[in-house]
């Protein structure tokens, strides 16, 4: 999950991706910008759209369509995975 923090109309946005060997946490983070003329409530709900997008790419689900065929898929592991 996505901590979001709201900085005087700028969001940071932090993801914890995982521990690293000697146990330290791995956090990523970025920083939105909405749009100007937004309104506060449609700011945070784009924030948070952002976010989710901003997660699964840390995590490395950007690639992943969530529509293909398992065959596509299989393809698509024995090719990034499994060498």
């Amino acid at each position: 999950m996505a901590n979001i923090t709201n900085r005087n109309g700028k969001f940071l946005i932090r993801v914890f991706t995982g521990r690293d060997i000697s146990g330290k946490q791995i956090v990523k983070s970025t920083t939105y910008v909405p749009p100007e003329g937004t309104s506060p409530k449609k700011a945070e709900k784009l924030a948070q759209e952002y976010a989710f997008e901003f997660e699964r790419h840390c995590k490395g689900y950007a690639q992943l369509n969530e529509n293909m065929r398992f065959s596509e898929l299989a393809e698509w592991y024995f090719e990034n995975y499994a060498p």
